[in-house]
């Protein structure tokens, strides 16, 4: 990976070669590091704007908060179910990392935005709510996000298994 300040983050909160099934992983500094993050996660009121301003912009109900910091998951994490102008229904899932100044926007299950956004105007809106409340935060690229650590196993994930997207915001894709 090119951007080494970022792999500086993150193996800042993951053990370097070593297997999360050891005993001794859960003692590393680095887990120990992300176990007090996920304790006293940062940006709790910037979360909570977020989370208000896209409620007011889109119905209530249409809008969640899925954060799982107590899975091991080091970001915040909304959902919004939109209308797009087919009529049918587009989910926007946003992540923002509290062990890195990124965030993650994708529709539906397109995970890696290979397929073309149809509902640009509110993925766009969304953009601008998180580019607005998060100063010095960026979009992480999908190229990026998708490429493995090797020497980085997590939870479920193995070694050569472990992506840039699994370390700053979560192994629990579905």
């Amino acid at each position: 990976m090119k951007n080494e300040k970022l792999m500086d983050e993150i193996y800042n909160y993951y053990p370097v070669n070593i297997n999360p099934y050891e005993l001794h992983y859960n003692e590393t500094v680095e887990f120990k590091k992300l176990i007090e993050v996920l304790s006293n996660p940062p940006l709790k009121k910037v979360s909570s704007k977020i989370l208000e301003r896209l409620k007011a912009f889109y119905e209530k109900d249409n809008v969640q908060d899925m954060t799982l910091f107590d899975w091991g998951n080091p970001c915040y994490h909304f959902r919004a179910d939109v209308k797009n102008d087919s009529d049918d229904w587009d989910t926007f899932i946003i992540f923002v990392s509290v062990i890195s100044k990124h965030f993650y926007l994708y529709v539906n299950h397109d995970l890696w935005k290979e397929k073309q956004i149809k509902n640009q105007k509110d993925y766009h809106k969304i953009l601008d709510i998180l580019s607005s409340e998060l100063e010095g935060y960026k979009l992480l690229d999908s190229s990026i996000a998708k490429e493995v650590i090797p020497d980085i196993a997590y939870e479920h994930k193995e070694f050569g298994e472990v992506t840039v997207l699994n370390c700053l915001f979560t192994t629990h894709i579905y």
